[in-house]
């Protein structure tokens, strides 16, 4: 993460810039509103309602959707950007790759190799089983079961609709995280809260490395967009989000707070979709995880002056525990063709216990990008903890918000890959 110049942005310029993310971010989030709108409308609806109309809907939307690649044209040249950072070149990259997997004839691709298989809609249906109301992305969910068991819809645009309004909120949540990695540079780091100096070389290499593997896995999906269609919706979603709440933590903690409507949607469905997944499959793991994830978020609530050590010691601790728990020391080993690299001390690494859960994932690139925001999360977590001055007990609502729901997103991952793929 490298900074070609010290100097703050100037105001008038830093307005123009994100006044072009929020236009683009704007037409994306439109059309994305619309997909949800025929979402919810689609779950209220009885079979004998769902008809001709319908399709029209699908066709119009998706119609919508294989336009969207022509809004990324307004946005702001990076170049011209003072003290940008190479993360923020990673994410336009990634950005321009999913530009390409939003073109009409990417989405037609996609849309085909679904209709091949069943998998990816089954994978729908079974998300769709631990449904929140409350949350947009498991309503889309929800209505994906139902249109997908509606003999009434023409099953070529229901697989265009799923891959269209999938790409739609990736397209999204990464255009989001660019705009926030444009806002801030090298020197602005952590100053918000005091992040001590020996932290930021290593948060700065660790977000290079993040962002680069990020923008490489968007690449190979656009050189072959059928592997898209490989992956599930819940694990599809996975680094879009991530890259979203760790770029949205990183701005929090080094600029003024800027208030943004949309990316607060954004946050608010997450944490709403956090707490739902995490109280269902926590406790199917092992029920005192669920007593210690439910003891850091009364931590971090309370007025104790020191609930910020509190909070991430325990968050820590959940974490080495889900670890544990996904990938037992026996199994690992038994799994394990590599010992030399994945057992040090008699114990599998942390790396090894990441590829044992996703093993049955079969693509490097995001298998690269899990390790990367795993070493990224776990990071911020020591940053609060031990990384801060006198100022953390003063941290901001916002602040303290943005590492709950970083840490709770990556937690949620890790399980719903598990029992997919179990």
């Amino acid at each position: 993460m490298d900074d070609n110049n010290d100097q703050q942005k100037p105001d008038d310029n830093s307005k123009e810039i994100n006044d072009s993310y929020r236009t683009t971010i704007d037409r994306i989030a439109g059309i994305n509103n619309k997909a949800s709108i025929l979402s919810m409308q689609t779950n209220f609806l009885s079979k004998a309602m769902l008809g001709s109309t319908l399709n029209n809907s699908l066709l119009d939307i998706s119609r919508q959707f294989s336009k969207m690649d022509s809004v990324y044209k307004g946005l702001p040249d990076i170049n011209r950007m003072i003290g940008h950072t190479s993360a923020l070149e990673s994410a336009r990259n990634a950005n321009l790759s999913i530009s390409q997997l939003v073109g009409k004839n990417s989405l037609l691709e996609m849309s085909k190799a679904m209709q091949l298989s069943d998998s990816y809609l089954s994978h729908h249906r079974s998300l769709a089983e631990l449904s929140n109301p409350l949350s947009s992305y498991l309503k889309l969910e929800s209505s994906m079961s139902k249109l997908s068991a509606l003999s009434t819809t023409d099953k070529s645009l229901t697989t265009l609709f799923a891959a269209s309004s999938n790409m739609g909120r990736i397209a999204e949540y990464s255009l989001q995280a660019e705009k926030n990695f444009a806002t801030f540079n090298l020197v602005q780091l952590g100053s918000k809260i005091g992040m001590a100096e020996s932290f930021r070389p290593l948060i700065s290499e660790t977000i290079t490395s993040y962002s680069k593997s990020f923008s490489d896995l968007w690449k190979s999906y656009e050189t072959t967009p059928k592997s898209f269609v490989d992956l599930s919706p819940t694990l599809l979603r996975i680094p879009p989000i991530e890259y979203f709440n760790t770029s949205s933590l990183l701005e929090k903690i080094s600029i003024e707070d800027n208030d943004d409507s949309e990316e607060e949607l954004l946050t608010n469905d997450l944490l709403i979709e956090n707490e739902e997944t995490l109280t269902t499959l926590l406790p199917k793991l092992n029920p005192e995880l669920l007593n210690m994830w439910l003891g850091a978020n009364q931590a971090l609530q309370s007025d104790n002056a020191d609930r910020v050590r509190h909070f991430t010691t325990s968050v820590r601790e959940l974490f080495t525990q889900v670890l544990h728990s996904l990938s037992p020391d026996q199994d690992l080993m038994k799994w394990s063709t590599n010992p030399a690299e994945h057992i040090q001390n008699n114990r599998p690494t942390r790396k090894a216990r990441l590829l044992y859960i996703y093993k049955d994932v079969n693509n490097d690139h995001f298998k690269s990008f899990i390790e990367a925001d795993i070493k990224a999360t776990l990071q911020f977590v020591d940053l609060f903890q031990e990384g801060t001055h006198s100022i953390k007990s003063k941290l901001t609502d916002k602040q303290l918000m943005t590492i709950k729901i970083k840490t709770e997103s990556t937690l949620k991952y890790l399980l719903q890959t598990f029992y997919e793929t179990k």
